[in-house]
């Protein structure tokens, strides 16, 4: 049987990737926004992740950042190192934008004066780490005055649990030009840059029939 084909809404294009999740998630919330690894191993196959997974974990981020660092105003940016990476990526991108704030993602093969280099471009002060911290992070923090925030496992994001949807009231008008993340130029024709790029706005415009 071929798989049923979804109609195209007619604001696509025109809509905010977080309230996508959150009316997916209300209205057919086991469909598979993301699979991940089981384990390290890759024998042991993927675990699909619905879109009513995603959307309890994006608002436990953006409480769990409201209460660690309160409201963003201007959307201050966070870096954060992850390597390996996983899901949390996303999960902090989604979360930071609720929350008033931009993640950034510097390549962790960067040298170090690179890497304080894009923060001080960037103006950023907020690092977040996870308990095990990176060569990276370390490098950084002794580099550079930061503050440093830990960053709660996977699981945290990820249990069962209910929470409170966070409120996010935006249209898309409201909300197209506003930061999405930040990443940086390759550098090969000169110094590393953030990448304006990756700014671009917090809707799929790319994606017109992402739903």
């Amino acid at each position: 049987m071929e798989p049923q084909r979804r109609s195209i809404p007619k604001s696509a294009g025109e809509r905010l990737m977080t309230t996508i999740v959150d009316d997916v998630s209300q209205s057919d919330p086991q469909r598979c926004f993301m699979s991940i690894p089981r384990s390290s191993d890759r024998n042991d196959g993927l675990r699909d992740g619905s879109y009513a997974l995603i959307a309890r974990a994006v608002n436990r981020c953006a409480w769990w950042m409201e209460d660690l660092l309160g409201k963003g105003a201007g959307f201050p940016t966070i870096a954060t190192y992850l390597n390996p990476m996983d899901f949390r990526h996303v999960t902090l991108i989604f979360g930071a934008i609720k929350a008033g704030y931009k993640m950034f993602y510097s390549s962790p093969r960067n040298r170090l004066k690179v890497q304080v280099a894009l923060l001080e471009k960037l103006e950023c002060d907020i690092l977040m780490t996870p308990e095990q911290m990176s060569d990276t992070t370390r490098g950084v923090l002794n580099s550079r005055a930061m503050r440093k925030f830990i960053l709660p496992d996977l699981v945290f994001f990820f249990e069962d649990e209910p929470v409170q949807p966070y409120p996010y009231t935006k249209t898309w008008e409201e909300a197209r030009e506003d930061p999405y993340v930040v990443m940086h130029s390759s550098g090969t024709t000169g110094t590393k840059n953030p990448d304006p790029e990756a700014r671009h706005s917090c809707c799929p415009r790319r994606l017109p029939t992402f739903h």
